[in-house]
């Protein structure tokens, strides 16, 4: 798993809903993140080949201002930065999401990568990205039922919950195993 332990998923994913995310926007970005960009170094993430950083995978004019900056709560500020501003079309995804899809399409307007469409919202990510979304509500106590999102507003008991982060944690796994 590397630096996207348990602890430091929930820290990023409530230190996204601090800053107005959505549950499922701020789980969309973690998603993304822990099974996608930067999966083994989170902040000192660096790709050898198009030399993109961080924990977004930050490249072109939106690498500089975070560039060699290896503090988590600095990248985790700098991200909240871009989308209230530069990426404000993904922030705005993101702070209305309300499904694991609209998350991880969020997420994936915010990334911009391989096979990135800019009508759909979507690249070649979005379907990873929306499947580790359900583990990461799971782990921050499946707090989606206090904006109702469990239709009858009743969250549900700790088995369901347990049920979840297995069941979320084996589809990583066998992600993980997959694609390598």
């Amino acid at each position: 798993m590397g630096f996207w332990t348990q602890t430091n998923q929930l820290y990023a994913f409530n230190y996204l809903l601090g800053d107005g995310l959505s549950p499922y926007g701020a789980a969309g970005l973690v998603s993304r993140w822990a099974n996608v960009e930067s999966t083994a170094n989170g902040p000192t993430a660096i790709n050898r080949r198009s030399g993109a950083f961080g924990i977004a995978q930050w490249l072109g004019s939106r690498l500089p201002p975070i560039r060699g900056n290896t503090n988590f709560d600095s990248q985790l500020a700098y991200a909240v930065r871009e989308l209230n501003g530069s990426e404000s079309r993904a922030g705005n995804i993101l702070r209305s999401a309300g499904s694991p899809d609209e998350g991880a399409r969020g997420a994936s307007v915010y990334e911009r990568a391989e096979g990135y469409n800019p009508s759909t919202g979507r690249d070649n990510f979005t379907a990873r990205t929306a499947q580790g979304i359900p583990a990461i509500l799971a782990l921050a106590g499946n707090r989606v039922g206090s904006v109702s999102s469990w239709g009858d507003g009743v969250t549900p008991a700790a088995g369901s919950i347990v049920a979840v982060v297995v069941v979320g944690a084996l589809t990583l796994f066998l992600l993980d195993w997959w694609l390598d």
